[in-house]
């Protein structure tokens, strides 16, 4: 399912970014991309949450063993944004740092 929803995620945001520079590669990239960011926020979240500490039904930020869990508390919390913004930055670093070609350059040079 979390595959599923990271191709989703790939296809939308690569078709509003290349418009119609792309390509069926840069639309399978995007897809991957997607995918790969979206797991890595589902995997952080998981790390998050395996590390929990409950009293009374409410997680707690300071376990009695004196590790502070704040930040893996709010990345449990916080699944779907996480993964969601991960996939985004992915396909977006990925459209603003690699050359894109355009034809206008390789008709002038």
């Amino acid at each position: 399912m979390k595959v599923l929803i990271g191709c989703v995620i790939g296809a939308a945001e690569t078709v509003l970014l290349y418009r119609s520079q792309s390509t069926l590669r840069t639309f399978l990239r995007g897809i991957a991309l997607g995918v790969v960011g979206y797991l890595t926020g589902a995997f952080l979240a998981g790390w998050g949450d395996a590390h929990t500490y409950f009293v009374n039904g409410k997680r707690m930020d300071q376990a009695p063993w004196s590790e502070n869990l704040w930040l893996r508390n709010r990345l449990a919390e916080n699944e779907f944004l996480l993964s969601l913004l991960l996939a985004s930055i992915a396909i977006f670093i990925r459209y603003k740092f690699v050359g894109r070609h355009s034809i206008v350059q390789s008709e002038n040079s």
